[in-house]
């Protein structure tokens, strides 16, 4: 090998090697970003405060009057309907450092809506269901509505204790679904 073709194939392997993680990383977060709740959220279509039941706007007002919403930016523009018994909100939770990402779940019971707090380690054991239901639709090549599943239609429970928080829902098929989070690791189960 003379030093030229060397000197050549040396720059193209760099050029190569320094160009593909990056394309690597951008299609990595590109296709993860799809695959969690709020990258399905962001397909869905909003709906205003104005447009909703008249059960869900004392809920929203309810919500809104609490002392628990009093540090939170609420966007009553952006409501997602996930299902016929229930619609979710994205909020943000400002505090002094730190701004965290929180989502509202207003889940129709008999007559009325109700609300339950997402706050970020349940959204977080939320995404894993989404997006653990998205993958195992791809690779089995089925095209199943996620919705229909990870989508709460009736709230079984609410726990939140000082660490440990817990949220038991069933789905439209009938299957209870139980996320479950302490400080240091988020699990769901699915019965």
């Amino acid at each position: 090998m003379n030093r030229k073709s060397f000197l050549t194939t040396s720059a193209a392997t760099i050029a190569g090697l320094c160009v593909t993680p990056a394309h690597s990383l951008t299609t990595f977060v590109d296709t993860h970003q799809n695959h969690d709740f709020y990258g399905m959220l962001n397909k869905l279509e909003t709906f205003s405060l104005q447009n909703m039941p008249p059960g869900f706007v004392r809920a929203f007002i309810s919500f809104s009057n609490e002392e628990l919403a009093k540090n939170h930016f609420i966007n009553s523009y952006e409501i997602f309907k996930l299902n016929d018994t229930c619609y979710a909100m994205r909020i943000e939770k400002n505090s002094l450092f730190s701004k965290k990402n929180e989502l509202v779940l207003f889940v129709k019971s008999s007559f009325e809506f109700n609300y339950y707090l997402l706050e970020e380690n349940l959204i977080s054991a939320y995404n894993q269901i989404v997006s653990n239901y998205i993958e195992s639709s791809k690779a089995m090549e089925l095209d199943l509505d996620v919705l229909k599943f990870t989508a709460p239609t009736k709230i079984l429970d609410v726990d939140k204790k000082l660490r440990k928080k817990q949220l038991v829902f069933q789905n439209y098929y009938g299957n209870t679904i139980t996320l479950v989070t302490d400080n240091k690791k988020n699990f769901v189960m699915v019965c």
